[in-house]
């Protein structure tokens, strides 16, 4: 790179799972906000079929590192954030933001981190695990099988659950489940798309999220106030996740007493994880039992409305400013 020449942001989005339009919203609001006068923002695509275009022409995925100096990667779920596509970068040498391959592999495996969490005892929902849920060949087979699967769960765990698939994010394909035949029904459905499922126990409480930005305003761990999370239905699912039906709000007075253990949670998760740069992670704290660990997320989702964005407007840090921040610590190192 001439030394006159501006930095090659690599903003890498799409990509061939679930999350691909979220994804693409990510991208482009990284592309929308990166200081101009900084840096060159190089949109690297991954279309559906796992074809990547640098500025919509096709490229080979190993040449990467000739069109760009350090990578925005923006992409979810499996490739993205599971610890391969870093693992790929660091192979071709090239800086990125965020967190290494192991550490990323251990916040996208929900059953990797839940065994963490329960490691370093922190509170989490119990849970059961599904594997080999790949539709069997013979129907009445597959349906006996899921019969069998939701009843040691409901011997295990009481209803309401919530289900989900042990890799994804975005909250992509989370669903509550409050019936024996509502479960049944959605294990085998699942089946079609994944072969490990994580059932939950619903906690009820009040949801919150934080997080961490390394370095930001002259603190190694600059904790983000905690906030709640406020949600038409009883989980932040997909559809109220891409339809931006969520927001937040300042904790109450008679939350705020719990702000301090929150802060402690975040910096534990963010400690334990081994997590780079930033990182979120929601909560609840519920009456009955303390505050227990939903999501621990070292890849955030961002876009307009999204939980780390509206959390950074609210300390009044603009997009630019700690978009900029995270690029220049790879640069730094």
């Amino acid at each position: 790179m001439d030394s006159n020449s501006k930095i090659r942001v690599g903003v890498i989005r799409g990509g061939v799972t679930p999350e691909y339009y979220m994804s693409l919203a990510a991208g482009s609001y990284i592309l929308n906000h990166i200081p101009k006068d900084r840096y060159e923002a190089v949109d690297i695509l991954i279309t559906k079929d796992g074809t990547w275009h640098k500025k919509g022409l096709p490229m080979e995925p190993r040449d990467l590192k000739k069109y760009v100096d350090v990578v925005f990667n923006t992409l979810y779920g499996v490739y993205g954030e599971d610890g391969k596509l870093q693992d790929f970068l660091d192979e071709l040498g090239v800086p990125y933001v965020g967190s290494d391959p192991f550490s990323s592999s251990m916040t996208a495996n929900k059953q990797k981190k839940k065994q963490r969490l329960e490691d370093i005892g922190l509170k989490t929902p119990r849970y059961f695990i599904l594997q080999g849920l790949l539709k069997m060949e013979d129907e009445k087979e597959q349906i006996e099988f899921m019969r069998k699967k939701a009843m040691e769960i409901f011997k295990k765990i009481n209803p309401p659950w919530v289900v989900k698939p042990i890799l994804g994010s975005a909250s992509t394909f989370t669903y509550l489940v409050t019936t024996f035949s509502e479960l049944i029904y959605l294990l085998n459905d699942l089946a079609d798309r994944f072969d490990e499922i994580i059932v939950e126990e619903y906690i009820e409480g009040t949801e919150v999220v934080s997080g961490i930005i390394n370095g930001l305003r002259g603190e190694e761990e600059y904790v983000l106030p905690p906030f709640e999370i406020q949600k038409p239905g009883k989980i932040l699912d997909y559809e109220t996740r891409f339809n931006k039906k969520h927001s937040l709000k300042i904790l109450n007075n008679k939350l705020e007493e719990h702000k301090d253990a929150i802060n402690d949670i975040i910096k534990t998760l963010h400690k334990e994880f081994d997590l780079k740069d930033y990182s979120t992670a929601n909560l609840i704290i519920s009456p009955k039992g303390g505050i227990y660990v939903i999501e621990v997320d070292s890849q955030p989702i961002l876009g307009e409305g999204e939980i780390l964005p509206s959390m950074m407007s609210e300390v009044g840090c603009p997009d630019h400013v700690w978009i900029d921040h995270l690029i220049r610590r790879k640069l730094d190192r």
